[in-house]
């Protein structure tokens, strides 16, 4: 599936800002990327999600969007798999 241009660019606003230490204007955009994008785009955006979500403390949905790349196809599902694991512990 081809991105439409505004999901790409809502997907990579949302990165520009979290590098920025904007975390909370970033989740917006990753929750739109994550309902309406491809399921690349999507698990992206839930890493990213779950990486605020562990910043915030909000341990237990961090570990449910960890939980979701690591059955994706994502290149980071091994990683999320580790991460989410160690938040069951």
């Amino acid at each position: 599936k081809i991105e439409p241009e505004d999901l790409r660019a809502a997907f990579f606003h949302g990165v520009a800002l979290g590098l920025a230490g904007e975390r909370d204007a970033a989740v917006p955009l990753f929750e739109r990327v994550a309902r309406e994008g491809s399921p690349h785009l999507a698990d992206e955006s839930r890493w990213y999600l779950a990486l605020v979500a562990l910043d915030r403390g909000e341990t237990a949905k961090a570990r449910g969007l960890l939980e979701a790349v690591a059955v994706s196809s994502s290149a980071r599902a091994s990683e999320a798999a580790r991460l989410a694991e160690r938040l069951a512990e």
